[in-house]
């Protein structure tokens, strides 16, 4: 959504967001960042996404934020091969699997609470 300022200078007059197979849930939350964000570059505001907007887009269903292929085609950047769907957010990685339980190591920078 950082670009939107610029594809918003440019005169791009209409924006596609994928969302084939997406639940209602992230359709809404999408639109409405965008909206917001569109909104704010046309009328010449600093955009004001939240980190925590930007927390529920990642948790809603996301790749990863980023420009991807407004910055050319490199799939890999897009999709890691090893977890092309939903990322989500890292929580942090299992350390241990027993017959009772799952333990795990917490990410340093956990970006959102257990």
């Amino acid at each position: 959504m950082k670009q939107i300022p610029e594809i918003v200078e440019m005169g791009v007059a209409a924006l596609k967001i994928e969302g084939r197979y997406k639940d209602a849930d992230y359709v809404a939350l999408t639109t409405a960042a965008y909206r917001k964000a569109v909104d704010e570059a046309w009328e010449g505001r600093k955009q004001s996404v939240t980190r925590a907007e930007e927390l529920q887009l990642e948790q809603v269903y996301s790749r990863g934020l980023g420009p991807f292929f407004l910055t050319g085609t490199n799939h890999q950047s897009v999709v890691d091969g090893r977890a092309p769907r939903h990322r989500g957010v890292e929580m942090g990685r299992v350390a241990r699997v027993t017959p009772d339980c799952v333990e795990i190591e917490t990410a340093r920078r956990m970006r959102s609470p257990l």
